[in-house]
């Protein structure tokens, strides 16, 4: 699921950036954090990259685009929520990428 992605990904000193609450810094915190139980089962997240750009040194690049979160509320009904995200990427030692900036906004819920 995504909270395990959210966490594969991630660099060591991560900053994740939470509507409405404090950032989590580092991928410790990142990974307590989602280690949590979700509520429900039902979460589906859906990332639409939009643009992407990578540095003329070839290391450092980021993504933009807009993400979907279906789910269900606490009575049980099915909503959508929809926002946009950036994510800053850092090539490792290894040749892979990890991100180090994660951040979002909500654009619309369900009945807004």
């Amino acid at each position: 699921g995504f909270p395990a992605a959210f966490i594969h990904y991630a660099d060591e000193n991560v900053i994740k950036m939470n509507p409405g609450r404090e950032p989590y810094i580092g991928k410790e915190e990142l990974t307590k954090a989602y280690s949590e139980p979700l509520p429900n089962n039902k979460i589906k997240l859906v990332w639409e990259p939009v643009k992407a750009e990578i540095s003329s040194s070839g290391d450092l690049g980021y993504t933009f685009g807009n993400w979907v979160m279906n789910t269900l509320t606490k009575d049980g009904k099915d909503t959508v929520v929809n926002g946009v995200y950036v994510s800053i990427w850092k090539k490792q030692a290894d040749g892979n990428w990890k991100y180090v900036l994660d951040g979002g906004n909500v654009v619309k819920r369900d009945g807004e």
